[in-house]
């Protein structure tokens, strides 16, 4: 069967869009493919069970298979991936002209990763490990700043220091938890600690975080970590 030609991919992937988002989406995937490079996007789609969803998603570009590769993921968890999701990750998966999308991240990039911690030798630390699994990094040296940007910057996931200025771990979680709540996302956030004690562990978890990390760390301990939540996010 002869690929389907990038025009009618992008007609079908527009077709699913809800109403209002179609136009915006249907510029953004001309623009792409006009200058040929992938697109992060933001908007509705029908799912399988007749309902919209907010899809976060990474757009790829393949001329030489004639596709467009969408490769996302569905809020809030757990909602019923979106059918057109599900097609093209099968074509990108089948396709042998196509190259397969970078795996660090479920948008096709390399995960975005927030580190919030006032210590500059631990800031630097963490920083340099991070970079060298892939991952893209920036910083919070405060619990409020932590706060702003894990609401605002579209992180996959934050390291959290439970120990800051201003506003603590614990609750500068407690805080992006109920924020994140009114509007169904959830950032995974993974304490970072000098505290071994099982009572910090059940705080940690109590607030909202999902994984927790001892200092000193080495590389495994974040890749450990780090790759059990992309592929759950």
């Amino acid at each position: 069967m002869e690929p389907r030609k990038p025009d009618a991919e992008r007609r079908s992937l527009v077709s699913l869009a809800h109403p209002d988002d179609q136009l915006l989406l249907e510029q953004a995937l001309r623009t792409s493919q006009k200058s040929a490079t992938s697109t992060s996007l933001r908007f509705r789609i029908l799912g399988r069970d007749g309902k919209y969803h907010q899809l976060r998603c990474r757009v790829h570009l393949a001329p030489e298979a004639g596709a467009i590769y969408l490769v996302g993921t569905v809020e809030p968890a757990g909602a019923d991936s979106p059918r057109v999701l599900s097609r093209l990750r099968q074509r990108a998966n089948s396709s042998p002209s196509a190259t397969a999308p970078p795996p660090a991240s479920d948008f096709g990039q390399p995960a975005r990763v927030l580190l919030a911690d006032d210590n500059p030798v631990n800031v630097m630390v963490a920083r340099r490990i991070l970079q060298k699994l892939g991952y893209t990094v920036e910083v919070a040296n405060n619990g409020q700043e932590a706060v702003a940007k894990a609401l605002t910057g579209n992180f996959d996931v934050v390291f959290m220091d439970l120990h800051m200025p201003l506003l603590d771990g614990i609750e500068a979680t407690v805080k992006i938890r109920k924020a994140q709540a009114t509007v169904g996302t959830r950032t995974p956030i993974v304490a970072l600690t000098a505290a071994a004690m099982a009572e910090d562990r059940k705080r940690a978890f109590d607030a909202g975080m999902d994984g927790y990390v001892t200092k000193p760390f080495k590389m495994e301990d974040l890749q450990q970590v780090m790759e059990p939540l992309l592929r759950k996010n």
